[in-house]
């Protein structure tokens, strides 16, 4: 007797984490690998399993990367398929930590544009720089400067007097 299985691609959703990592520290990429693979069985079965969601990875208090193998072999026997190709029954995610860059930015107020002003109104500013400090992955930090930056306060629901106002500030 001979059997005929069924070819069909899963793909493997991104892993997410849970917890965070150590203070100062950031989550600043995630890879896995394999990210699809080729699983084979009953044609029904083969076509109902579209992609595997791993389990969430706990980062808590990491102050390093940290590598995760994880097995979906009871995913796939659950689910009445086997995969084609051995190896891809781990899966590897690796969590890149690393130390959070900080930068601090003065803010020229002549970038900020105010919305909602009434036509009747003047809005000022006695501030002509407002300080930030932006932080995040150094590769990212790197790339940000002041004139990279512009901001918008809403003045719409004021009336006259003097506000401090929150701005809502755009980063490239």
């Amino acid at each position: 007797t001979s059997g005929i299985a069924h070819k069909g691609n899963v793909d493997i959703l991104p892993p997410r984490t849970k917890g965070e990592p150590a203070e100062g520290y950031i989550v600043a990429d995630i890879t896995y690998s394999p990210r699809n693979i080729e699983v084979m069985g009953d044609k029904d079965d083969v076509t109902a399993l579209k992609e595997i969601r791993l389990n969430d990875f706990d980062i808590s208090g990491a102050s390093a990367n940290k590598v995760f193998f994880y097995d979906i072999s009871g995913y796939l026997k659950e689910n009445s398929v086997t995969v084609k190709n051995e190896g891809d029954k781990i899966i590897k995610v690796t969590v890149n930590i690393e130390k959070k860059a900080e930068k601090s930015i003065t803010f020229a107020d002549s970038k900020i544009v105010l919305s909602g002003k009434n036509n009747n109104m003047y809005a000022y500013d006695a501030v002509q720089e407002t300080p930030m400090k932006i932080s995040g992955r150094s590769e990212d930090i790197a790339k940000i400067s002041a004139s990279s930056l512009s901001a918008v306060c809403s003045v719409s629901d004021l009336q006259a007097g003097e506000h401090s106002v929150a701005a809502t500030v755009d980063i490239p």
